[in-house]
């Protein structure tokens, strides 16, 4: 896929049916007419408000550390609620061989780093642990400021840890994803003599959940089912300091959210039923 310094999976999902990116700049996608934000994006099942860095310009998903995405863009079920565009949900990587793996990756804008590894093993096999951690940074900052005289005030970075955990037949997974992007420099001076310093304006996604899966015996003469259990909290949230001590601006958005299902296979005419509930706090506060 074409790339701009390094592959994205949001620009990957512009390319299917129904999708239709925005422009060339940014990795925002429209899905059958709707916005951008009206696109749900889920990182293993918990949402992510503001996917994106540098206005758009990239994804906040590092590229080592995806092993799934799954983009529903129509006929999506009652699970996700009254959405009105698309549902995109990106299931982080599952290491599966035993002892550390990792690799690292350096592009014209950034650097990233992905170790994983899998301890232990079940009964059935597999890893009795797995675990993988990810990061990643943009240094434009450091190269511009080391080549020539002038600044460039501006870096994001990116940090990812999955782990799921088999305990008997369930498995228990963690998950967890900070992001921010950063924009140094004061905005209460704008003299030509005046040296940038003192202000900074940022924002970033910062999440953390645990969702728990366990098979049982099915009901209603199906032939396996399971139950699932997530709770997660999502915040995302913006910062601009103006120097000097003018003025500061903070928002921040936080969302707690409780929700399970069990699913049940096989019963007759194929069907494959679900029921489940999901329970949400949101709160908003803005400072100045």
């Amino acid at each position: 896929l074409p790339s701009i310094g390094e592959p994205d999976v949001l620009r990957a999902a512009q390319l299917q049916a129904g999708v239709v990116a925005r422009n060339d700049y940014t990795a925002g996608y429209n899905v059958r007419g709707g916005e951008s934000d009206q696109n749900l994006v889920l990182l293993a099942g918990i949402p992510v408000y503001n996917p994106f860095h540098l206005a758009g310009l990239f994804g906040t998903f590092i590229d080592q550390a995806v092993g799934t995405v799954e983009l529903s863009v129509g006929g999506f079920g009652a699970e996700y609620g009254g959405r009105l565009s698309s549902v995109l949900d990106v299931g982080p990587r599952v290491e599966e061989r035993p002892g550390v793996h990792g690799g690292a990756s350096v592009s014209l804008l950034a650097s990233s780093l992905a170790l994983g590894g899998a301890i232990g093993a079940a009964p059935d096999g597999g890893p009795r642990t797995s675990w993988n951690v990810a990061a990643r940074r943009t240094y434009v900052d450091a190269l511009v400021g080391a080549l020539s005289d002038r600044a460039f005030p501006y870096h994001f970075q990116d940090a990812q840890l999955h782990a799921v955990h088999r305990v008997g037949r369930g498995t228990l997974t963690l998950t967890g994803y900070v992001g921010s992007d950063v924009l140094d420099g004061s905005f209460a001076q704008f003299a030509d003599t005046a040296r940038a310093g003192g202000g900074d304006f940022d924002w970033g996604n910062a999440l953390l959940g645990v969702a728990w899966r366990q098979p049982v015996r099915a009901p209603f003469g199906g032939d396996s089912a399971r139950v699932e259990q997530r709770l997660s909290v999502t915040r995302f949230g913006t910062t601009l300091d103006l120097g000097d001590g003018s003025v500061r601006f903070a928002n921040r958005l936080r969302e707690a959210r409780a929700s399970g299902q069990i699913a049940a296979w096989g019963l007759r005419g194929g069907h494959a039923p679900r029921v489940g509930y999901e329970a949400s706090a949101i709160r908003v506060r803005y400072d100045v």
